[in-house]
C-alpha cells in the first residue's frame, strides 16, 4: 500500500501479509495500512492506494480519497454563544471560543431554535441552527436516505471556505451524513448550499440552506456534526471533518 498527494509524492509505503479465510459475500479484513498524516498548513487530499496480491499475482487493486486538516488553535478562533440545552455541540468547545453574555454579538450555534435567538437574528445577528424533524423547528424537514436513491450537489456559496470538495459528496462527508432532509417553502427565499436531487422523481430538497430573517441570517442545516450514526464518529470532538466544515460555516457567519 501507498499513501500519495495528487502531485504524486508519496506521504508514505507498506506491506501487510496476512492468512484470511475469505467467505463469498462477506467482508474480510486484510491488513491495516498506519502512517502519520503530514502537517499540512490548509485541508489537503491524499490517496491511499492498495494492491492486494495472492500467490504473488495481483488480484485486486483500490485506491480511497482522505484529507488532512490543519491542526487549529482556540488562539485566533471564531466565537459563537450556545444555545443548546440538549447538548448537542458538546466538544465544540474544543475549535471555538465560547461565549456566554447575552449582549455579545457572536453567532449563536443553536441545537434548537427560541425565542431569543429569533429576536437576535432579526435585529441583525447570525446563526446556526440544527434541524431534526422537531415539531417546533424553523424549517421544516422529511426523512430521505443520504447515500441512495439521491444525487447530492454543492452550490458554490463563499459559506464552504476552504472545506474540500469537487462539487459533490464523497468521503469527507461520512461523518456527516443524515436521514433527514429539509423541505424549503421557495417563497420565503433561500440560498441552498447542499442539495438532495431524488432519482427517482427528481424532487429537490436541502441538507443546509441559508435564509434571510428581519436584519440578519440562518444557516440551517440537517448535517449531523456531532455524528453518533451507524459507523460514524461519536461527538463533534471526534468528527474531524464536521469540525473544519462547522469552522467555515461560523467564520462566514461571523464575517458581515
Amino acid at each position: 500500500w501507498s499513501v500519495v498527494t495528487p502531485a504524486g509524492g508519496v506521504v508514505a509505503t507498506g506491506r501487510e501479509t496476512s492468512t484470511v479465510d475469505f467467505v463469498p459475500g462477506h467482508v474480510a479484513e486484510v491488513g491495516i495500512a498506519r502512517f502519520e498524516a503530514p502537517e499540512v498548513a490548509s485541508p489537503t487530499r491524499i490517496d491511499l492506494n492498495v494492491v492486494v496480491s495472492i500467490g504473488g499475482a495481483a488480484v485486486s487493486e483500490n485506491e480511497w480519497p482522505l484529507w488532512v486538516f490543519p491542526r487549529r488553535e482556540l488562539a485566533g478562533a471564531p466565537s459563537v454563544r450556545l444555545v443548546d440545552p440538549e447538548g448537542l455541540w458538546q466538544g465544540v468547545e474544543l475549535i471555538v471560543n465560547v461565549v456566554d453574555s447575552s449582549v455579545d454579538r457572536s453567532p449563536h450555534l443553536c441545537s434548537e431554535w427560541t425565542p431569543e435567538t429569533e429576536a437576535f437574528v432579526h435585529a441583525g445577528g447570525a446563526a446556526l441552527v440544527l434541524v431534526r424533524g422537531r415539531p417546533d423547528d424553523l424549517v421544516p424537514s422529511l426523512v430521505k436516505p443520504f447515500w441512495r436513491e439521491g444525487v447530492k450537489v454543492i452550490e458554490p456559496h463563499p459559506a464552504w471556505g476552504d472545506f474540500p470538495h469537487d462539487g459533490w459528496t464523497d468521503l469527507q462527508f461520512f461523518g456527516l451524513t443524515t436521514d433527514r432532509v429539509l423541505t424549503v417553502d421557495g417563497e420565503r427565499g433561500h440560498e441552498p448550499l447542499l442539495r438532495r436531487v431524488d432519482a427517482r422523481d427528481m424532487s429537490v430538497n436541502d441538507y443546509a440552506v441559508v435564509m434571510r430573517i428581519g436584519k440578519g441570517r440562518l444557516l440551517a442545516t440537517t448535517l449531523r456534526f456531532a455524528g453518533g450514526m451507524g459507523e460514524q464518529a461519536m461527538g463533534l470532538g471526534r468528527n474531524i471533518c464536521a469540525q473544519e466544515l462547522l469552522l467555515n460555516w461560523i467564520a462566514w457567519l461571523a464575517a458581515e
